[in-house]
């Protein structure tokens, strides 16, 4: 998911996000869109429970975008 957030709240929702179970990776970005998560729901009730009641309710988020992701063409990187 691709989030605007509030600049200043920007690292608290990072770190809040962080330590949800359902997210794989959470970065900040620059551009229109400045924190770029990736979660991993077991359905798309899940899903829609996780964007709507956690994600949507933390202060500074300003927009989402979402994707589901539907197929894999490589899913680990290469070991450094």
């Amino acid at each position: 998911m691709k989030l605007t957030v509030t600049p200043a709240r920007l690292g608290g929702i990072a770190r809040t996000m962080a330590t949800d179970p359902e997210t794989a990776f959470v970065g900040m970005t620059t551009g229109a869109h400045n924190l770029l998560a990736i979660a991993v729901c077991r359905d798309a009730d899940a899903l829609h429970t996780y964007l709507t009641d956690r994600v949507g309710s933390l202060e500074g988020v300003d927009r989402m975008e979402t994707a589901m992701i539907t197929a894999y063409a490589k899913r680990a990187a290469p070991a450094p």
